[in-house]
């Protein structure tokens, strides 16, 4: 794991995106809330960020070539640990 925190502009995790966090009211009785993902792949990083999303877990399709586009849904104690492991993978807000 690397502590190096660059700004290369044309890092690939700077396409890996979290979308948006919430718990919408009609399902708030319930306690359940939804996570949205989306990323921009190519031929090099395709595989490995489907990797990502499969073993977490996550629904995903790819909607045209090179976007995936993803949610999990569930209570928050399932879906908050799965933001954060997103995040320590190099996906942001």
């Amino acid at each position: 794991m690397s502590t190096q925190h660059g700004h290369d502009h044309g890092h690939e995790d700077s396409k890996k995106k979290l979308l948006g966090f919430y718990n919408a009211a009609k399902w708030a009785m319930d306690g359940v809330c939804t996570l949205d993902v989306y990323a921009e792949v190519d031929d090099k990083n395709e595989a490995q960020v489907r990797k990502e999303l499969e073993d977490l877990g996550i629904n995903y399709d790819l909607t045209k070539k090179g976007i995936i586009k993803g949610y999990f849904e569930g209570t928050y104690d399932r879906v908050l640990p799965i933001m954060r492991t997103l995040l320590e993978k190099g996906w942001h807000w």
